[in-house]
């Protein structure tokens, strides 16, 4: 009967990663290809930044709403929601770029129309990530959390992976083609895959604790190192593309090819790190964040540093590594800062600094890279280095606040 329920419980996750590798392809393959797509389209850098940064409001604002009523509601309602009209968001995108490049109409009608279907898809997928991360948490013991929070990140970033493929194979001239075929498979995966997906947690059995009590103190420094982790990602996923173009001389479409390349190899290396080296590590969560922290600021000073393409390429390819140590050890420490009535909550709290973070990282990105197309990266170096700072702070006030309470026992 135990072997059942465990055999049942791992389909139900490799379910559960299935969807979140579906919204990982969508979420990445458009915000690779938008800012040049925008250019393309006749908006400027800013108007582009802008919709990315108003929608990853939209998505942070939604998040503790989402976190919560998944504790009431369940976790499947929240993501299905999530799949359905982030589908929905990439169809109907596409029939906007189509009709903008047939019809030729005002360039402010197809900002407002992007910006309105981007609004709508934030709020509705605002929920995925924190129900996901609620999910697995449901599903794991304290000490697999990491691992669990590593293969959630992993099936995330394998759908980045496939998104920055897809980016670099369609090119400038068949975005909308990308867009409609991703879509639609997501419509799929909603009607079939969501509808098999198993509650991890009984429906409404938090529901009389509405309050969800959490110690807020100890969960700043984790979400203070989600909002930088995020910002620096959201930053260099906005100039990537531009600095290629700008500082290196690749045409629009050379850049975009070889901006896919760039975040589909970073990603690569962040699944092989979260999928295979943590499992032959078996670090504790305080080392995998600060292990983390130390090879992302590596990694950010020499892609800050690069004089070519290659350089650019290979500091890149060293943050995903970095990233793949700290997201999960960071996710672990807030997910164990909580009880199994807080999950959801946590979940949704972590989801304003990572919709914060990536809210402001294409804005900031765009904005520095009209002084020079480094300062977006020696803005990302001076966030590492506090990261890594606040890493070391946590893990020793977190051994000070244990030795304290033997004491006192």
């Amino acid at each position: 009967m135990e072997s059942v329920k465990s055999f049942k419980k791992a389909q139900n996750i490799n379910l559960l990663l299935l969807i979140l590798v579906a919204n990982g392809v969508a979420h990445s393959l458009f915000v690779i290809t938008f800012p040049l797509l925008g250019r393309n389209l006749g908006l400027t850098d800013i108007q582009t930044g802008f919709i990315l940064t108003v929608s990853s409001l939209a998505m942070m604002i939604s998040a503790p709403f989402w976190g919560v009523k998944s504790e009431i509601y369940g976790r499947k309602k929240i993501i299905s929601i999530g799949i359905l009209v982030t589908g929905l968001f990439l169809i109907l995108t596409a029939s906007t770029i189509y009709i903008k490049l047939t019809f030729d109409i005002a360039v402010v009608s197809v900002f407002l129309i992007i910006l309105c279907l981007r609004l709508c898809q934030a709020i509705g997928v605002g929920g995925i990530m924190p129900a996901a991360q609620a999910f697995i948490a449901d599903l794991t013991s304290r000490d697999y959390r990491a691992r669990g929070m590593g293969k959630m990140g992993a099936a995330f970033g394998v759908g980045t992976v496939v998104g920055g493929f897809i980016a670099m194979l369609i090119g400038k001239h068949s975005i909308a083609i990308g867009f409609s075929i991703v879509g639609l498979s997501l419509l799929i995966l909603w009607w079939l895959g969501c509808n098999n997906l198993q509650e991890s947690k009984e429906i409404g059995s938090s529901s009389l604790n509405t309050k969800f009590k959490l110690s807020y103190k100890n969960l700043l420094p984790m979400l203070f190192i989600t909002f930088c982790g995020l910002l620096i990602y959201g930053t260099l996923q906005q100039v990537i593309g531009l600095r290629l173009q700008d500082e290196f001389g690749y045409s629009s479409g050379e850049a975009l090819k070889r901006t896919g390349a760039v975040m589909m190899t970073s990603m690569t290396v962040m699944v092989i790190t979260q999928g295979v080296l943590m499992k032959l590590l078996s670090w504790s969560p305080e080392k995998l964040l600060i292990g983390g922290c130390i090879i992302q600021v590596v990694a950010l000073v020499i892609s800050a540093s690069a004089d070519s393409y290659l350089w650019l390429f290979l500091g890149m390819a060293i943050l995903g590594g970095g990233m793949g140590l700290l997201f999960p050890g960071n996710l672990a420490l807030l997910s164990l800062s909580g009880d199994e009535n807080t999950q959801g909550k946590i979940a949704g709290i972590n989801g304003v600094s990572k919709g914060l973070g990536l809210a402001l990282g294409p804005l900031v990105g765009a904005f520095l890279h009209q002084f020079s197309p480094l300062s977006p990266f020696m803005f990302t170096i001076l966030l590492g280095g506090l990261m890594v700072a606040v890493s070391f702070w946590r893990v020793k006030n977190h051994k000070l606040i244990l030795l304290k309470g033997n004491q006192s026992i």
